[in-house]
């Protein structure tokens, strides 16, 4: 439920911010001081920090103050600036990313992880994309391609690695836009001899955009077509905080964040449908090393539920009954996960290194039941006689073991890495993901690489959980997902240059999808589908100035003939370019542009950014303009695994802010 009490506290942060006297220390907004090097090292397909030129996968690495520059000012459109990634939104708010073409709302084929650590829902597998303060974040790292070896379930299209600043100045800032947007946010930072401790905060009011759905699903016997149509108005609160503190050898990690969300006002769906996400971390790890063996033990609780909240839902029936009120009573409260595991790394010789782990993890979803406003008259109308709720789905819980181990030799010219992971799931069966890399450095600046691996989902609580006749949950039967994937890439750095051309080959097998919407029950898809594509990224970095150019093609993409489900929705071409140019007096300018060619059903979209900065001492100020040509630009609902709706994304918009450090 959206809590109109968040634009006093966000009003209240930016007067404190206003009033707040900046100290001596300077504000890191020249990202020229920085060599292309030290904004090329990774750890996302690796044990340790790496140039990505040696790693073994696809990845990429973006700071985020270099993105601000470029007028890209939050997580989603650093993520969207990535080739062959894409952030997509459905109709009641959630959001689901999709790497390659692959992606599905109730079920992340993409990992996120907080630092290490997985972070997401086990009921419907959403991910805290608005969730984590962006004063804290470094910089965000992708592998693009399955990395289930070294992370588990989800990864099977990618890993996404959002990594928190460990070092320098405090810093606090706000901004405000002409969609009545505002942001208040700060992250303090405090350094001691045998540790560190940081606290993030970020308070946000969002009034959003006006869209249209243009395509509703058919639901035989329900009242939908598919001709319906309507406008809504998408709306966002969220409040978070972050926790991270450092002493000798243990870390502790802590995370609290709230999302509200006011979407769907359509009669076709009900009107004024409510959304709200409340999410809970808390990781405790100890690392500890022994001669040349290092030892890693972890312990992570997550907790996190989605509430929703529909008025009117009465009104999409044809049949006569009793106006009622529809609403989930019970949303999962109990839904965590529970992950705890250790992790070692040694070398067998100055060549051989082995990185291995076991882990072992809890999930639990509670009931998520839905009532009327009439004591249960409109559901014995409407869906079930002589019932007074249904259960969505029930309570349920689950355990799974893995343990895994990675064999990584180098020499003067070659790395290999092989690897596999054995992943025990108590209800969905075993799953043995390999892993197998070869790259050769053709010279210090240029490295050829040939990589397999294969990557695994799990069916989600929402996707295993069906509802028969007579309003009793059944077990639809499904089993996980597989996904494996070759690629072949050129790397090429040096002191100004960063470029990558890759191309991919992927299989996927009992991709859980939904065909038909009556029964509508998910179910693993019988046939075996292919993908193929390419990747290019570059980046030139010079004195006064910064470029960026990436694109992607997906042979299958915008394909609508069914053999592949969730080609409809992925854009056979994407493209993506910016640049930032240092002036005198402190003050530079850049642009960026998204372009995302054709899907099914829509039209080719742009949006165009220009931002300016001004950085003198410990302050900065910026102003971006969003969208400069204000185009119309339509993206796809792809709920189920079908293309269902198709929502507007917002329009031009203008930001002004104030940045300073402490």
């Amino acid at each position: 439920m959206i809590h109109r009490g968040a634009n006093i506290f966000v009003q209240t942060s930016f007067l404190c911010l206003c009033l707040a006297t900046p100290s001596y220390a300077e504000v890191r907004s020249d990202v020229f001081e920085l060599s292309l090097e030290q904004l090329l090292y990774v750890s996302v397909a690796s044990s340790e920090p790496e140039r990505i030129i040696h790693t073994p996968g696809i990845v990429s690495r973006y700071d985020m103050d270099v993105m601000a520059g470029l007028g890209l000012h939050s997580l989603l459109d650093v993520l969207q600036f990535i080739p062959g990634v894409l952030v997509q939104r459905s109709v009641i708010g959630s959001l689901h990313i999709q790497m390659r073409g692959l992606s599905d709302t109730n079920n992340q084929k993409v990992l996120f992880l907080l630092n290490d650590t997985p972070y997401w829902m086990p009921s419907h597998a959403d991910i805290p994309l608005l969730g984590i303060p962006i004063e804290s974040i470094s910089h965000v790292e992708v592998i693009r391609g399955p990395g289930s070896v070294v992370y588990g379930t989800n990864a099977s299209a990618g890993v996404i690695r959002v990594v928190t600043k460990e070092s320098g100045a405090s810093s606090a800032g706000f901004f405000v836009a002409s969609n009545q947007r505002k942001n208040a946010a700060s992250h303090h930072f405090e350094e001691f001899s045998e540790g560190f401790v940081s606290l993030a905060l970020e308070l946000q009011s969002d009034e959003g955009y006006e869209g249209r759905v243009n395509k509703v699903f058919e639901f035989d016997g329900m009242g939908f077509s598919p001709t319906n149509s309507g406008t809504f108005r998408y709306k966002e609160e969220m409040r978070s905080l972050l926790l991270n503190a450092e002493y000798d050898s243990t870390r502790f990690t802590a995370h609290a964040f709230e999302s509200g969300i006011n979407s769907v006002n359509f009669s076709a769906l009900g009107s004024g449908e409510e959304a709200q996400q409340v999410g809970y971390l808390a990781v405790i790890e100890h690392s500890a090393k022994f001669d040349a063996l290092d030892v890693e033990l972890f312990s992570e609780f997550n907790r996190y539920e989605r509430t929703l909240q529909i008025d009117n839902l009465a009104s999409i029936f044809e049949a006569d009954g009793p106006p009622a009120e529809f609403s989930f009573d019970r949303h999962g409260t109990s839904n965590y996960r529970w992950r705890n595991g250790m992790h070692i790394s040694f070398p067998l010789n100055e060549h051989f290194n082995v990185y291995a782990g076991v882990e072992h993890e809890r999930r639990e979803t509670g009931a998520y039941r839905l009532t009327d406003s009439l004591g249960g008259a409109g559901i014995s109308t409407y869906f079930s006689p002589g019932a007074s709720f249904i259960d969505a789905f029930p309570e349920g819980r689950l355990e799974e073991f893995s343990q895994f181990v990675q064999l990584d030799y180098q020499s003067r010219d070659w790395r290999f890495v092989v690897g596999g992971r054995y992943t025990d799931n108590q209800k969905y069966g075993s799953e043995l993901t390999p892993r197998a890399s070869a790259v050769y450095r053709w010279t210090d600046e240029e490295s050829i690489k040939l990589m397999y691996s294969e990557g695994f989902n799990s069916p989600t609580y929402v996707q295993d959980i069906d509802i028969d006749a007579f309003n009793n949950p059944v077990d639809s039967n499904l089993s996980a997902e597989q996904i494996s994937t070759t690629d072949l890439a050129y790397s090429y750095e040096n002191e100004a240059h960063f470029f990558v051309a890759n191309l991919y080959y992927t299989e996927v097998n009992k991709l859980i999808g939904v065909e038909e919407f009556d029964p509508g029950v998910p179910a693993n898809a019988a046939a075996t589908f292919y993908r193929s594509g390419a990747e290019l990224d570059y980046r030139w970095q010079g004195s006064f100035s910064t470029l960026f150019a990436n694109a992607s093609w997906l042979k299958q993409g915008a394909d609508d003939d069914g053999s592949d489900l969730l080609a409809a929705e992925a854009p056979e071409w994407t493209f993506s370019a910016g640049a930032r140019f240092a002036l005198l007096g402190g003050h530079s300018v850049g642009l960026s542009q998204d372009w995302i060619g054709d899907r099914a059903g829509m039209n080719p979209s742009q949006v165009v950014n220009v931002a300016y900065q001004y950085a003198q001492g410990p302050t900065m100020v910026y102003a971006t303009v969003r969208n400069v040509f204000d185009r119309r630009n339509m993206t796809p609902d792809g709920q189920y695994s079908v293309m269902t709706d198709i929502q507007q994304t917002d329009r031009a918009n203008f930001m002004v802010g104030y940045r300073f450090s402490y």
